[in-house]
């Protein structure tokens, strides 16, 4: 219980030093770049350099956001960025980004790594396959979504220290897992640029309401089955918001800590929740999915939040006063030493850590006129008001004949609060090593550059006329693989590669079906695993979808992998674009780890994806509806709709424009995806494509009719303009997400 550290948030310098007064342990921040709170204050250079060595002065740790996703020339950026808080001793560096995963690993040795919640951890193989990558990882935030025992089992399993949300604001959709923001706003959340759309309102089944906006989380009343369940480190949400909130928050936890650790009665107050509240409240809290999976208790609800703005105002003024004013200070003794025809001596320790230094001042001469007294000496040496120190007791040794000039005893002080600052700090400190090899520059050189993509074919005089074009066709459910099969008998599937069958809905037999279908058309068939994996009984599910052998096998997660080596060993392997590959080094990553063939990101615009050079096999989506969310919430639960598990298929829900939103019930793996309600298309954007190192291009269906099918297969391989009646969208493809 001891080693159980508090962390608290700071979007600002003076947040930073305000939650550390609160009682944090620890504060997690951003600078100017990389952070995944861009529209927080954030921190100068200089100010993160002056917060790592505050909070070590006081025996306080401070981590470093770096978890957002990164282009090339961000990564080659990030040695700059990063070596002065090195050399200084940084802490930890919390991160999303596999190729910033390697090239921090590469380039700066033994700091340690912290797996961001961005990376959607539900399961230790994931955390198998990031220790490959580096040897400094050292903790892991969890997906939010995870229970009591699926944390204890990442403890157990990992051996890693486990950090977990207690309080703050819940994303709908599993972190990381989330393109709403980008597609509906172009404002791109693994960029650190979220708008937020899923807290405006929705309407389902005839009601408006937040039908994706959570309560924030507050876990008061569950804190002891938390830190049981094997958390190291309790996290507060908040980048964004006041100084007052985050020292607010971080008080309250820490009186609630404190407790556990002192083997008090633990009993919460009302008077806390309420205080709580008062800081922030978008319509209620929830304990979150520790004890429950999902549930229409935890969507807020506005109407009922309630709070007098003159009863808030006075309580933040009394945060404001109490540590918003004030500093950390550390309590020291001093002895000093005064003797005629020696140098002056002053003896500094440093009560917590028993450290001590002596710093040594002119030679004390006999005062001619009036002499110095031992009480002014006191007071002068007392003066560390403005310093990281206060003094507990003073001893002085003096003659009673000596002149003492102000100014020295001014400088004798500040000689020794620098003297032990430098002591306190120095094994924080260190030096940098040679840049690794290659790893600065491998987001510019790696691979070989191809004179021009091999894939995208001639104009075709007609639709079904043998071109170099081939497709990756993916279905969601066994008619659309039976409109697809049906197509490509009557027209030929010569420029079809494979179908990739997501597992969310088919049963056993319906994919043999299908495999059976791509045997006789000489295609391959593709499994895709589920989008999210965890400990809830799924596992069985999917060793038996495995077991329908499949010629590749498509992954949403690192997790995948390990689950894929146990049943299958030798399986192919492709990366979906969920995998995020934003940068050549991440797809390094990839490559190391085993796997072929990747999806291209659909976040990135055709310019950023021409300088990916993918190493084996790469696809590019130019057709579908882009999953905008995969979330552990039930929407039909949030409505108070029936809801049967075995009633699975697509719903739809209206947004403020009236537009029609397909959403999944995918209640094998218990979680829904929901899709953008305009498809992606760019399939007639023929010279951007072909700047693309591509070797196929996707077509993705979910809730296209057999009739539908049918036209877009014939528009993706005409390359031809969509019909102007039909409503389409470009994506990110032009552009590209900020």
């Amino acid at each position: 219980m001891k080693n159980v550290e508090l962390l608290a948030p700071a979007g600002s310098y003076e947040t930073f030093k305000a939650v550390l007064n609160a009682g944090a342990d620890a504060v997690y921040l951003a600078g100017l770049f990389y952070g995944a709170r861009a529209y927080a204050g954030n921190l100068t250079g200089d100010e993160l350099l002056a917060a790592i060595d505050y909070a070590h002065i006081h025996g306080k740790r401070l981590y470093l956001t770096v978890n957002t996703l990164l282009y090339d020339e961000e990564i080659k950026g990030l040695y700059d960025y990063l070596a002065p808080l090195y050399t200084a001793g940084l802490d930890g560096v919390i991160v999303q980004d596999l190729g910033a995963v390697k090239y921090i690993n590469d380039n700066f040795p033994r700091m340690e790594i912290h797996a961001s919640t961005q990376m959607t951890i539900s399961d230790a193989r994931y955390v198998n396959e990031l220790k490959k990558i580096t040897p400094y990882l050292t903790r892991i935030v969890p997906a939010r979504e995870l229970s009591f025992k699926e944390i204890s089992d990442l403890k157990d399993k990992t051996g890693l220290e486990i950090e977990t949300f207690v309080h703050g604001a819940l994303c709908y959709c599993y972190s990381g897992q989330c393109l709403m923001s980008s597609f509906l706003g172009g404002r791109s959340g693994n960029r650190g640029k979220c708008a937020q759309p899923c807290r405006l309102e929705y309407t389902a089944d005839g009601k408006t309401s937040n039908l994706l906006s959570l309560k924030d989380l507050c876990t008061l009343d569950i804190l002891p089955e938390i830190i049981e369940a094997g958390a190291d480190s309790l996290k507060i949400e908040g980048r964004m918001k006041s100084s007052e909130y985050a020292a607010g928050v971080t008080s309250i936890y820490r009186k609630y800590l404190d407790i556990i650790k002192n083997g008090g009665d633990y009993k919460v107050s009302a008077e806390d929740k309420k205080r709580l509240l008062m800081l922030f409240d978008r319509g209620g809290i929830t304990d979150g999915y520790y004890v429950r999976h999902n549930g229409r208790e935890m969507i807020a609800d506005p109407s009922k939040s309630e709070k007098s703005l003159a009863e808030k105002a006075e309580y933040e003024k009394s945060i404001t006063e109490k540590y918003c004013r004030s500093t950390l200070r550390d309590a020291v003794s001093l002895k000093c030493v005064l003797k005629a025809g020696e140098p002056s001596r002053l003896t500094m320790r440093h009560i917590s850590t028993g450290k001590s230094v002596c710093a040594h001042g002119n030679i004390v001469s006999k005062a001619l006129n009036r002499a110095a007294l031992k009480d002014d000496v006191i007071k002068q040496l007392d003066k560390l008001g403005n310093t990281d120190y206060y003094s507990v007791n003073i001893d002085i040794e003096m003659q009673n004949d000596l002149f003492l000039p102000v100014k020295e005893l001014n400088e004798l002080r500040r000689s020794a609060c620098d003297e032990l600052s430098k002591i306190l700090l120095e094994p924080y400190r260190r030096k940098l090593c040679d840049k690794a090899m290659g790893a600065q520059d491998s987001a510019l050189t790696w691979g070989d550059e191809q004179d021009s993509a091999p894939v995208w074919g001639d104009e075709q005089d007609t639709v079904h006329e043998k071109s170099d074009v081939q497709l990756s066709v993916h279905i969601l459910s066994a008619a659309q693989g039976r409109a697809v099969l049906n197509y490509l008998t009557a027209y030929g599937a010569g420029r079809v590669l494979r179908i990739v069958c997501d597992s969310e809905m088919m049963s056993r037999k319906e994919l043999l079906d299908i495999k059976a279908g791509c045997r006789a058309l000489g295609m391959d068939f593709v499994l895709a695993m589920p989008r999210i994996v965890r400990d809830n009984g799924s596992e069985k599910e999917i060793a038996e979808l495995l077991m329908t052998g499949p010629d590749k096998v498509l992954i949403r997660s690192l997790t995948d992998l390990g689950i894929i080596r146990e049943l299958l060993t030798d399986v192919p392997i492709i990366a979906d674009f969920n995998v995020y590959a934003y940068n050549n080094l991440s797809l390094t990553v990839l490559k190391e780890l085993g796997i072929n063939d990747i999806i291209y990101s659909v976040e990135l615009n055709h310019r950023k994806l021409a300088n990916l050079k993918a190493y084996t096999s790469a696809e590019l989506m130019v057709y579908g509806r882009i999953p905008l969310m995969t979330s552990a919430g039930c929407i039909d639960k949030n409505i108070g709709k029936e809801h049967c598990k075995t009633n699975v298929g697509i719903e739809y829900f209206t947004d403020r424009m009236k537009a029609k939103v397909p959403y999944l019930t995918a209640c094998r793996y218990c979680y829904n995806i929901i899709y953008n309600s305009v498809p992606l298309y760019i399939g007639d954007m023929k010279k951007e494509i072909k700047s693309i190192k591509t070797d196929c291009l996707g077509v993705n269906f979910t809730d296209e009719s057999e009739e539908m099918i049918d036209k877009i297969m014939d528009l993706v391989l005409r390359n031809d303009a969509p019909d102007k009646t039909e409503s389409f969208t470009r994506g990110n493809f032009k552009s590209g997400a900020d």
